[in-house]
């Protein structure tokens, strides 16, 4: 029995996609939704089925607490069933809770878009430090792209394989058109943004703005 684990909204759409695929062969798999954006959650929770497992992670704590939090109550659920891989995706601190939760017990793990790496633990902090230790311990590391791929058997992780980018695939799937307009999205909320990088990167979207009035420059 596969177990796919999830608690953020960017992990819902990148494996709704693996998902559909499951869904599509018959292949029987149960699912466990942390809580780490339970209020995000709601906002995407359609493209995929309800969760098995949807584990209540109280708002405000810190992240250490957070995190044991998920592992206590992740721990009897794996206890209880026999699961012999859990599907993660990306870098999220669910992810790596996750992936450690199984590890302790013996259960394989398949990491979904492993092998993006900055090797800057500072950029982006948290997430380069559990998608690092992710790979580790990951019986399955299923890299978008062949550079991915490539990063991993630098660190003699050889248990990797190029699958794609299921972001892609969830792009696909709305079958809308490919439009080249002037419109730019920028998003800058990453926290290593922060500070002088933050004035530096606005300066740099001043002075293009300025070079090109046609653009519309786009901040959701």
């Amino acid at each position: 029995m596969l177990l796919i684990c999830y608690g953020t909204r960017p992990e819902i759409i990148k494996l709704a996609p693996v998902i559909r695929e499951l869904l599509a062969q018959s292949i029987p798999f149960k699912s466990l939704f942390t809580g780490q954006h339970s209020t995000l959650y709601h906002q995407f929770k359609d493209l995929i089925p309800d969760p098995d497992y949807f584990i209540e992670t109280p708002s405000g704590l810190s992240l250490n607490a957070s995190m044991g939090n998920m592992l206590l109550k992740i721990d009897p659920i794996l206890k209880s069933n026999q699961f012999k891989l859990m599907i993660v995706q990306g870098d999220t601190a669910s992810a790596y809770v996750c992936s450690l939760a199984a590890f302790n017990q013996s259960i394989r793990i398949g990491h979904v878009e492993a092998g993006l790496r900055t090797n800057d633990l500072s950029s982006p902090f948290p997430e380069e430090g559990y998608r690092q230790m992710i790979s580790r311990i990951a019986a399955f590391n299923w890299a978008p792209t062949i550079n991915s791929l490539i990063n991993l058997e630098r660190e003699n992780i050889f248990t990797g394989s190029v699958t794609g980018n299921t972001i892609v695939d969830q792009c696909i799937s709305y079958q809308l058109p490919i439009i080249y307009s002037d419109k730019v999205l920028v998003t800058l909320h990453r926290r290593e943004n922060f500070g002088e990088r933050m004035k530096k990167l606005f300066m740099e979207l001043e002075r293009l703005a300025t070079l090109h009035p046609e653009l519309e420059i786009i901040f959701p």
